[in-house]
């Protein structure tokens, strides 16, 4: 089914839909929080609702412990399928309202500033990971290796900190916030930092602002006909060790296959989908699977979480 996902989100105003419209967000975080009741186990006030997100719409539920984008909450209110939602929103017109719009597409930023900028501190913080024995054990222990380490340029920055917009290029944006944690970057496109927060924590990992894309390619190679998409870079990162022929991609659990990831599995014929054991995971497993009708992964021994897990 090839399906233009932007186009059918773009029709799904997630407030009105809730019943949320006219409402004040509880909170401005990502711009705006709203709070309601989970469309799906029903967790009065657990439902936390983005709907100006700067990477599209989406919720959270604090008690199923679920994410969603605008199409997985259009499918639970109106208690659909998701071949039935994606052909109900198909046959609506696109009406654009402001308050439905991502505030990315107002971002001005400076692409050359940002990829410089971001190039010459992930130099800077992969030296600095190798001051830092804790940290460069604590990657070894997972099973990352010293060679993974150098080809993908994984550093540490070792404090939280702010930088000014205009260093990275954004002409909108006051303050760029850098957490403390292990960097990953994805050259050109973003940089994810894996932060020391509790293992059930929501915001494990943090994107620097003005990323662009959730599709993370091991060393940057894809020339192949077998692939294996996992939710972390560092799971993939770990996989790609085993000297298997094949492309190694991660992309987080909320994020769907978009048809502008497409052409990253242009020459994939055989792409197993290797989604965390955990309820999120196993959702996003089975959106991908409709989505690229590809292969689905069986658990891993030992009611293992992922790959890092069953490493351990």
């Amino acid at each position: 089914m090839n399906v233009d996902f932007d186009a059918i989100n773009s029709k799904i105003d997630i407030l009105e839909l809730l019943g949320l419209q006219g409402t004040k967000a509880a909170a401005t975080t990502n711009g705006g929080e709203w709070k309601t009741a989970c469309p799906v186990c029903g967790g009065r006030d657990r439902f936390s609702v983005w709907a100006n997100h700067p990477d599209g719409a989406r919720a959270w539920c604090r008690q199923c412990n679920r994410s969603f984008d605008a199409l997985d909450i259009y499918q639970a209110v109106k208690n659909l399928d998701r071949k039935s939602a994606i052909q109900e929103l198909q046959s609506k017109p696109v009406v654009i309202d402001d308050h439905t719009q991502s505030s990315r597409s107002n971002e001005k930023i400076d692409l050359d500033r940002w990829n410089s900028i971001a190039v010459e501190l992930c130099e800077q913080w992969h030296k600095d990971l190798y001051n830092n024995e804790a940290v460069f054990q604590w990657l070894i222990d997972r099973g990352i290796s010293d060679h993974s380490i150098i080809a993908n340029n994984i550093g540490f920055n070792d404090h939280d900190q702010y930088m000014s917009g205009s260093e990275w290029g954004m002409t909108n944006k006051d303050k760029v916030f850098i957490p403390r944690g292990i960097t990953i970057p994805n050259p050109g496109h973003y940089v994810n930092i894996r932060r020391s927060v509790p293992s059930n924590a929501k915001d494990k990992y943090w994107k620097i602002a003005g990323s662009r894309g959730f599709i993370f390619v091991v060393n940057g190679s894809y020339d192949h006909t077998i692939g294996y998409l996992f939710e972390s870079e560092l799971d993939a990162i770990l996989a790609s060790q085993s000297g298997f022929d094949a492309a190694y991609f991660s992309l987080p659990a909320q994020q769907t296959i978009k048809p502008e990831f497409h052409h990253y599995f242009d020459r994939i014929d055989s792409l197993i989908i290797c989604m965390d054991n955990d309820k999120p995971g196993q959702a996003a497993a089975e959106k991908h699977l409709q989505i690229a009708g590809t292969i689905a992964s069986e658990p891993l021994p030992g009611d293992c979480k992922d790959l890092t897990d069953y490493y351990k």
